[in-house]
């Protein structure tokens, strides 16, 4: 097992639900630390009506003698994804249970993570995925439609979210050309030129 401590961030709005849970599936038994954010953007095949038939199908299955033990249907989009990439993994060795603990699945982009470069899975792409005619599903209106209830405090944190990233990009774009037209400034300056040809010279300007 790698003993790198990088935690890799991954954006899955418009991604596919199980081409990131196989490529996340094999990143975790290298050893990488995953977090997937937005999981309630993440798309599955199929209209919403198929998905809640099989949906019905998938709620009878249960263990018949004591069904306290299992199998356990999560209605929360980031519980979907934890048990889709755990059925990839050799869960029941210790490889395997070491690898799902380097896994954190979060409806939305909560702190930290909101602050930190974010990554995508070209590979899982549903625009490379899909035939452009099929119907799609997000897993954030399939969990809502059998019992999610958190959506509308998801939506709400998100857009206080992507409020406070357009106000830091504003201030950034602002400080980035005060910058820029600073340094015009003083390579048009007469009284910097011989400075500026040294600093040109070490490929500093």
């Amino acid at each position: 097992m790698s003993t790198n401590n990088k935690v890799t961030v991954i954006d899955c709005h418009g991604h596919v639900l199980g081409r990131v849970a196989s490529v996340v599936a094999k990143h975790l038994l290298l050893g990488q630390k995953i977090v997937l954010v937005r999981c309630e953007d993440l798309q599955v095949c199929g209209t919403l009506k198929m998905r809640l038939v099989q949906w019905e199908l998938y709620q009878r299955k249960r263990v018949n003698t004591n069904p306290t033990r299992g199998a356990f249907h999560h209605r929360s989009p980031a519980d979907m994804v934890r048990k889709a990439v755990r059925g990839m993994l050799p869960k029941n060795n210790y490889r395997g249970k070491l690898a799902l603990k380097n896994l954190k699945c979060f409806e939305g982009c909560p702190a930290p993570y909101d602050k930190m470069k974010k990554s995508s899975i070209p590979e899982a792409a549903a625009i490379y995925s899909f035939n452009p005619t099929r119907k799609r599903t997000l897993l954030g209106e399939l969990g809502t439609a059998v019992g999610w209830k958190y959506a509308d405090v998801v939506a709400k944190n998100e857009a206080e979210r992507k409020e406070r990233a357009a106000k830091w990009y504003a201030a950034k774009q602002l400080k980035q050309k005060a910058v820029a037209e600073a340094k015009e400034k003083i390579l048009a300056d007469e009284k910097y030129k011989a400075k500026v040809a040294i600093l040109k010279k070490f490929g500093y300007a």
